[in-house]
């Protein structure tokens, strides 16, 4: 849903973009705060089947809302003239094509025309020798003869041939072919031939379905994949480990709680204010730069706070800065990729978001399992922040490398 979302954006403000996307995503953040309550409270008076059952009939307000969005008119005239364009050029291509194959059975008919010869035409061997009626009708009669000859040996070879090669099929155990090794050998080659056309066939399929191309075409992308996916294990580290992070210090849930409202209000606070923030002289690029650092060491600082305002300021700025590199994501790929192709990177990016949401999780509790704290876990999520930065300041400062020549 997400992508949907930042396409229909990106079609109708195409100008302003970066605010319309900041205060569209905004919104989840809204929504992660809001829910978790809602659900509670729906619990306790329907259950959990009926609160889920008006979760789901929430959820069925966005099929409405999806169905009130028109095309933009601009995109409606361009498509129906483009339409009548393409219909006008296929039927003169089928006018050119049909012109062009009665050509060429004209042209194919008069070249066998004049290719044809008599059928009574003279013998070579016998045209020299025109002397005499007898002469031509003995040479005729001796051409007859070796014609019934040469045909009498032919049939003899043909019928002692087909005796040999029955012989051997007798010898032949049942079920198995004929075949010499020369067969069995160009049999296997074009086998394998043919399996890796088929493979080479999925694979060419795949990278046309997902556009991997655009790993290609734009080199910048690497780097800014495997830092999003940084960013995406971090965010479900951060998430996920906060609260026991907090109970592990020392404080009540209910003052954990309040952490993670602290870091939900900020992370709305980063989304809806990221987009005013970029101007003409700052670039997506840079301010993701700026937000992997701030993150990075708020989550390192983690280990030498242990007071609640403390904690509190470090909440704050790990939801900020994580809420604005999800809205950050989106402008990058805009910086970098055609408009053509936006689509295709939108989905590519937060592809390599989604794993590394799955895999953020695992690392941290995997850290947890052996040291036995979360501060060990912290620190490592920081450092992933930081090694996203450098990747990212890569492609910000060195712009000769965001396209391929």
């Amino acid at each position: 849903m997400i992508i949907s979302n930042v396409v229909i954006i990106k079609t109708y403000f195409p100008d302003s973009f970066p605010i319309a996307i900041s205060f569209s995503l905004s919104a989840g953040a809204v929504g992660m705060m809001l829910i978790p309550v809602i659900t509670e409270k729906l619990a306790n008076i329907y259950g959990w089947r009926g609160s889920l059952l008006l979760i789901a009939a929430m959820n069925f307000h966005n099929v409405l809302a999806g169905a009130l969005f028109r095309p933009l008119t601009s995109t409606r005239h361009k498509h129906s003239y483009s339409t009548q364009h393409d219909d006008t050029a296929d039927s003169a291509r089928e006018r050119r094509t049909v012109e062009n194959s009665n050509s060429f059975r004209s042209d194919e008919k008069t070249t066998y025309r004049g290719q044809y010869s008599p059928v009574n035409a003279p013998e070579q061997g016998c045209s020299e020798n025109k002397e005499t009626q007898s002469g031509a009708n003995s040479c005729l009669d001796s051409k007859k003869r070796m014609t019934v000859i040469q045909n009498c040996e032919q049939s003899l070879g043909v019928s002692e041939r087909n005796d040999e090669i029955s012989e051997k099929d007798r010898l032949i155990p049942k079920g198995q072919s004929r075949r010499k090794p020369d067969d069995f050998k160009s049999g296997s080659v074009e086998e394998e031939s043919k399996a890796t056309t088929v493979d080479g066939g999925c694979m060419r399929s795949l990278i046309e379905l997902f556009d991997l191309r655009l790993l290609y075409d734009f080199p910048a992308l690497n780097p800014i994949m495997i830092a999003v996916l940084l960013s995406g294990a971090t965010t479900t580290g951060w998430v996920a480990f906060l609260l026991p992070n907090a109970l592990e210090k020392g404080y009540n849930m209910d003052k954990a709680i309040l952490l993670a409202s602290v870091g939900g209000l900020w992370n709305f606070i980063g989304r809806f204010c990221i987009g005013y923030m970029l101007g003409k002289r700052t670039t997506a690029r840079t301010m993701f730069v700026i937000c992997n650092l701030i993150c990075g060491v708020a989550f390192c600082l983690d280990y030498v706070t242990t007071t609640f305002w403390g904690l509190s300021i470090l909440s704050a700025l790990n939801g900020s800065t994580i809420g604005a590199m999800t809205v950050l994501i989106s402008l990058m790929i805009e910086e970098i990729v055609d408009e053509s192709r936006f689509t295709s990177g939108v989905a590519l990016a937060f592809l390599f978001l989604g794993l590394g949401e799955i895999v953020g999780g695992l690392f941290a509790g995997w850290l947890y399992d052996i040291s036995h704290t979360y501060v060990i876990a912290f620190i490592a999520l920081g450092v992933l922040n930081v090694l996203g930065a450098l990747l990212t300041a890569i492609v910000t400062f060195l712009p000769c490398s965001l396209f391929r020549n």
